[in-house]
């Protein structure tokens, strides 16, 4: 079997913290609703709206994760992930953390999103072993999550705390991260090659596009006639 490389541990370690994460999340619902006295309608806008913004800036970020700087874009995702378990932690009011919320999301998508691209790219005879050490760490930091946040409440801890301990844990990735080769083949090889394409592609549809409506024109005068 092959070793785990150090890469790959601190790539599992950003899925395990950001699943870590959502266990806490999805458990402590109850906990957060009481203390921030949100109401059923304002928990659903925070289950939806940030979710809903996410998806649509998180297809533009792997885009960009392909064809430019994904080193760039996993570290600047850290931060802004942190900084949005900060301010999880520290919010008093529904509005604070559903900017909180709104932040964590296209967070996530740099740093959680493109770290997996970054353990499919370093390995691409492996993805199948990849992908279930994935999806183990995941799972695992979904369970210990849940875990974590009824030990905490069995001893008076409450939810703020396991957020910050996350976004410190985070920062501890961070550091170590830093110093591993984030970028994959198809951040740092292939992103010249591929903007290339890009760019290709979008002249050939336009080109294709003028060739259509210049046959269109001629069969609409030739229908005429």
């Amino acid at each position: 079997m092959p070793r785990m490389t150090g890469l790959m541990i601190v790539l599992l370690a950003i899925e395990f913290l950001d699943e870590f994460v959502f266990g806490i999340r999805e458990a402590g619902w109850p906990l957060i609703r009481d203390d921030l006295d949100l109401s059923y309608a304002q928990i659903g806008i925070l289950l939806s709206l940030p979710r809903l913004l996410g998806s649509v800036v998180e297809p533009p970020i792997g885009i960009l994760g392909d064809v430019w700087k994904r080193r760039w874009l996993i570290l600047s995702g850290g931060v802004v992930f942190v900084a949005a378990l900060v301010l999880i932690s520290a919010s008093q009011s529904f509005l604070y953390l559903l900017v909180a919320f709104i932040l964590f999301y296209p967070a996530s998508g740099a740093f959680v999103n493109l770290s997996q691209a970054t353990l499919m790219d370093s390995e691409t005879d492996r993805h199948e072993q990849n992908m279930a050490r994935w999806g183990f760490a995941g799972s695992l930091g979904v369970v210990l999550g849940a875990a974590v946040l009824g030990g905490a409440v069995l001893l008076g801890v409450g939810w703020r705390v396991l957020f910050l301990s996350s976004g410190v844990a985070t920062v501890f990735v961070l550091v170590v991260a830093r110093g591993m080769p984030l970028g994959g083949d198809s951040g740092i090889g292939q992103s010249g090659a591929m903007a290339k394409d890009l760019k290709q592609g979008i002249f050939d549809a336009l080109r294709t596009l003028k060739n259509f409506r210049c046959c269109a024109g001629w069969c609409y005068w030739n229908f005429r006639t």
